[in-house]
């Protein structure tokens, strides 16, 4: 048997606050106050569960992460945090390696009170949990390996949600044995604005010790690992894209062929051709997709809005402009009327009228009328462009996991090393829009800010990076030129719309 840490992600519900009162000696009972009758309205968390399985996978128990909830409700609840999700990563790491170094002991005992690690701080220092996961992210900062590295933005936003979870306890007054970290507030005196009386005014800052030790030298190797694809690997790619053959892993080196959807496919190509993120290509809405003008096939590219005003899932939620292809554009149009697409699509609108019903049946029988804002929701939610064969939107996961045999059959079949993750097909685009801006005597800083803009960068140091990659390109980046051509042009090449319905 084992145990995992999973996210459960729970969305558009009701939290009613529980008032507890004591019946008898031994026995107390949970009710509602009457204030708190109408619940707080909860659009998205994602959190933490215990999960125990038998060896053949099979989930026999599950228990929720009690303290990793508490935190994330209250960030729901108090603080009226907006996305959390990258929080509850963060504490899935911890509570993880948590198990990991407890031995997987924790057993899912929900009669008696189990122990758990994660409030069991030693008196060395070294040994507590909090500054071994310290040490574990910065390795894996500095790591060389593509399956365990972790990017310096990313580390330090796991360990923020270690350390804050850690001050919430304390700021309740939660006794540990020895301190989670070393934590204090200095108030620091800053000359006071000119609307003030005053001539200094008080600023409080929260300092710990968890703090990332990573030289600067280490976290810019972390950006170079954002590196585009060789001409020869980007060869490979679209070779595998071309023909829908991938590899499964059975492991211990033994694999299986099989196919790859015609939807992955495409979701592969548009972060190659337009430089969209993973959860970008896969919340791209129906909406998005049209016949392009007379005048944009003459330009060669579309212009498009995305951002979650239009249902699109944005790093940040910041809404930009991207350019697809107008040849691109049209063959997703033409998906989109073929038998394969309209099946899908029928099954999510079959899904959301199920969400409808679920969601009247619910409150009928509370007796409470429906909120307009949440049918609403449900009823004008964009249609995906991207469906698997269930009518559901892919999840990351997913996505991963066709990314992973794509790379085994590169790996087996064209003898070449490949060990790009699915997030550098945007610094191949990168490159490939670089290389065609300055070789059109753009100048390097306008070009950069450019690219900024249609890549969504918040910091340049990223995109200057493939500033540095295009300039060594050279002329080497020919067959990235020709990408798109290969891709979706009418060439004898193209991806077949009619082949049968499969996943």
């Amino acid at each position: 048997m084992s145990i995992e840490v999973i996210g459960h992600s729970l969305k558009d519900f009701e939290f009613n606050t529980p008032f507890i009162t004591k019946v008898d000696q031994d026995n107390y009972k949970t009710d509602y106050k009457e204030s708190f009758k109408q619940g707080a309205f909860i659009e998205s968390v994602k959190l933490l569960y215990y999960v125990e399985r038998d060896q053949h996978g099979r989930i026999l128990d599950y228990r929720p992460v009690v303290p990793a909830n508490n935190y994330l409700l209250n960030l729901k609840l108090i603080n009226r945090t907006g996305d959390t999700a990258q929080t509850s990563n963060g504490l899935i790491q911890y509570f993880t390696k948590l198990l990991e170094w407890n031995d997987g002991k924790d057993k899912l005992e929900f009669n008696n009170e189990i122990h758990e690690p994660w409030n069991t701080f030693l008196e060395r220092e070294s040994s507590r949990p909090t500054y071994q996961f310290k040490t574990y992210l910065e390795d894996a900062v500095k790591s060389n390996n593509e399956e365990t590295r972790l990017a310096y933005s990313t580390a330090t936003a796991y360990m923020l949600s270690v350390r804050n979870m850690y001050k919430y306890y304390l700021s309740k007054g939660y006794i540990f044995q020895n301190p989670p970290m070393q934590y204090e507030v200095i108030t620091v005196f800053i000359p006071a604005g000119p609307d003030s009386m005053e001539q200094y005014q008080k600023l409080h800052i929260d300092t710990t010790d968890l703090r990332l030790n990573v030289d600067k030298s280490e976290r810019k190797k972390n950006l170079l690992l954002l590196q585009a694809l060789s001409d020869e690997q980007l060869a490979a790619f679209i070779a595998v894209i071309r023909s829908r053959r991938v590899l499964k892993s059975k492991g211990n080196q033994i694999f299986t062929e099989s196919s790859l959807s015609l939807e992955i496919a495409y979701m592969c190509l548009l972060m190659n051709s337009v430089g969209l993120r993973r959860e970008e290509v896969a919340t791209l809405r129906v909406n998005h997709i049209r016949l392009p003008t007379k005048k944009e096939f003459e330009n060669g590219y579309v212009s498009i809005l995305i951002g979650p005003n239009n249902g699109v899932c944005t790093k940040g939620d910041q809404a930009r402009t991207v350019k697809f292809p107008a040849h691109g554009m049209k063959k997703l149009y033409q998906y989109m009327q073929t038998k394969r697409y309209i099946s899908r699509k029928n099954k999510f609108i079959a899904n959301q009228k199920a969400k409808e019903e679920s969601l009247k049946k619910e409150y009928t029988s509370k007796g409470k009328e429906v909120p307009v804002d949440k049918l609403s929701d449900i009823t004008n939610e964009p249609i995906y462009l991207f469906l698997t064969a269930k009518g559901e939107c892919y999840a990351k996961d997913t996505l991963t996991s066709r990314w992973a045999e794509i790379r085994n059959i590169i790996k087996v079949n064209f003898d070449i090393e490949f060990i790009h993750k699915m997030h550098n097909l945007r610094p191949t685009y990168a490159v490939r829009r670089l290389t065609t801006m300055i070789n059109s005597g753009m100048k390097h800083g306008e070009a950069l800010s450019q690219l900024q803009l249609e890549l969504g960068h918040l910091k340049p140091e990223t995109t200057e990076e493939y500033l540095k990659q295009a300039i060594n390109a050279g002329s080497g980046h020919e067959i990235s030129e020709r990408v798109t051509d290969f891709l979706f042009e009418s060439q004898g090449i193209e991806i077949d719309f009619n082949l049968g319905d499969f996943e």
